[in-house]
């Protein structure tokens, strides 16, 4: 009889511990992509099956001085694949999709690179680089990340440059769908998430014709070269900008 409530003591105390550290995972996380990002990272709830990793308002905040309380805010990502499939060196994952996307970009003014998401992204970049796996180091392999689908809907974005001040919306984006798209170098959390900004960024400024807001990223000088490697390959160079009626639509929104 001691046996039996020596043992069921000692489960309720691992189930109680097991729980306890579930619940603070999805900070573990924030704090690892916000270290990485230099910016504040929020995750709401987390959870987790053998074929899915679901996450709940996500939230990426703005570097120190932005106008905008927010670079991106996400009510549902859900990543579809095997929770095994996290355990080899090149992960695959067969979906991933966002609901319900808040994006806030920022410039200095306008014509200039500089603005909330060159330093995200260069952050990331720079973060891939300085915190490489030990048995990256040790082997000299480097974990990738393959994502089969790319799924983004209900996208809202705010557009303000900073000099003058004046927050615009612009129209907002149903749906972006793309396939094979993938990272290689740097944690696999940090990987997805250069994954999917990236491929927001690029597709947002694509669709919604802003591509004369980002003219400098496209040939950045020596002394913004670095932080911008991440977005250079994501616009054609013989991409043109709108014709004057469409531009004049843009600014009207």
């Amino acid at each position: 009889m001691k046996a039996l409530r020596w043992f069921i003591g000692i489960f309720i105390v691992l189930v109680i511990a097991v729980l306890f550290v579930w619940n603070y995972i999805p900070n573990i996380i924030s704090s690892k992509l916000s270290s990485e990002a230099k910016v504040p990272v929020k995750i709401e709830t987390l959870n987790l099956s053998l074929n899915k990793i679901g996450l709940k308002g996500l939230m990426i905040g703005v570097p120190k001085g932005s106008l905008l309380s927010k670079s991106l805010s996400v009510n549902s990502l859900d990543i579809l694949s095997p929770i095994k499939n996290y355990f080899h060196d090149h992960i695959v994952i067969d979906e991933i999709h966002l609901d319900n996307i808040y994006l806030g970009l920022e410039f200095e003014k306008k014509g200039s690179p500089k603005g909330n998401w060159s330093t995200i992204m260069g952050n990331l970049s720079e973060g891939k680089k300085e915190t490489p796996e030990k048995s990256e180091k040790k082997e000299g392999k480097q974990k990738s990340v393959l994502i089969k689908k790319l799924v983004l809907t209900n996208i809202d974005i705010e557009l303000v440059y900073k000099d003058s001040g004046s927050i615009r919306k612009l129209r907002p984006i149903k749906r972006i769908e793309l396939y094979n798209v993938s990272s290689t170098g740097g944690l696999p959390t940090s990987q997805i998430m250069d994954i999917i900004m990236q491929q927001m960024l690029r597709n947002v400024f694509s669709k919604e014709g802003m591509q004369h807001l980002l003219q400098d990223v496209l040939n950045p000088s020596n002394k913004v070269e670095q932080v911008f490697d991440n977005l250079k390959g994501l616009f054609s160079k013989d991409e043109t900008l709108l014709d004057e009626e469409a531009e004049q639509e843009s600014s009207a929104v």
